[in-house]
């Protein structure tokens, strides 16, 4: 395996205090909720983050949420902690270099994972929405090291996955899917999660290999294997990438979630029908 190149050094950003301490409150017997509101409330530009995650359309709410303490109150502590989370890493990122396309792109990625997942998985849709969100959260660590990255990108997505991934080792030693997949796990997302990342360029090895205790991670890397297809199909009608998967590439994730061709060619239509409407 490439070990990674000694001209780049890419650091894993550490999580924020406000996370450490709010996995120790959750940890108690007793969690004290109003520890917790008090926490988030202390980092404005944090708290305005997750506000924002809870209401936007990936949650769905019937009313708009306008304190943290409500969003407590309604999704409870564990959930609110799991947005929190996600929202100090896009932060910390965002800090890092400016991501607003890329964090655009991510999130359209987010939605139509938790759609999949919903519709056609046993997978939990706030799972799906964060591999959505975080699928190339490996992209701005080697960005900050290498500007020119930035150019390479538009030539990595024009070629196969699988391709792209052994460009980057060449070059870095590793690869953004790997330093994503690392990061992940630093901060503390689940396996299943982070082994998804890690697995994308061999998705179709990965979802062919026989069934055993990874069935959680095929679910989530199958459901995020066709939101990417979806969403490199509608960026490709508005010319904004050349990206192209064909049908068959798709086959293991396609049967990993029980669909066939015409299933897929109609979800990926009513898709794309849907993402024009927003």
């Amino acid at each position: 395996m490439p070990t990674q190149n000694p001209s780049f050094r890419f650091v894993i950003p550490p999580r924020p205090e406000v996370l450490v301490k709010m996995t120790q409150l959750l940890r108690a017997e007793n969690i004290d909720t109003n520890k917790i509101c008090r926490l988030i409330r202390q980092d404005a530009a944090l708290y305005s983050a997750v506000l924002g995650t809870i209401n936007s359309a990936a949650y769905a709410l019937v009313k708009r949420i306008t304190s943290i303490e409500h969003a407590v109150a309604l999704l409870g502590p564990v959930r609110i902690y799991n947005i929190v989370r996600l929202s100090a890493l896009k932060n910390s990122l965002s800090n890092q270099c400016s991501l607003e396309r890329f964090w655009d792109s991510a999130s359209e990625v987010a939605q139509l994972c938790s759609f999949i997942a919903e519709n056609f998985s046993h997978l939990d849709r706030e799972d799906a929405y964060t591999l959505g969100m975080l699928h190339d959260c490996g992209i701005p660590l080697i960005l900050v090291q290498d500007e020119g990255f930035k150019t390479q990108l538009q030539h990595l997505n024009t070629l196969p996955i699988a391709e792209s991934e052994q460009v980057q080792l060449k070059l870095y030693g590793t690869s953004h899917y790997r330093l994503g997949a690392e990061m992940l796990t630093d901060w503390g997302f689940s396996s299943d999660l982070s082994a998804a990342v890690a697995a994308q360029p061999y998705y179709q090895d990965v979802l062919r290999q026989p069934v055993d205790g990874r069935e959680h991670m095929r679910f989530a890397l199958s459901c995020l294997t066709l939101a990417r297809d979806i969403s490199d199909v509608y960026r490709r009608y508005w010319r904004m990438t050349d990206r192209e998967t064909q049908l068959h590439e798709l086959k293991s994730a396609l049967e990993f979630l029980g669909l066939n061709d015409l299933d897929y060619m109609d979800l990926r239509e009513d898709c794309s029908t849907w993402l024009e409407s927003l």
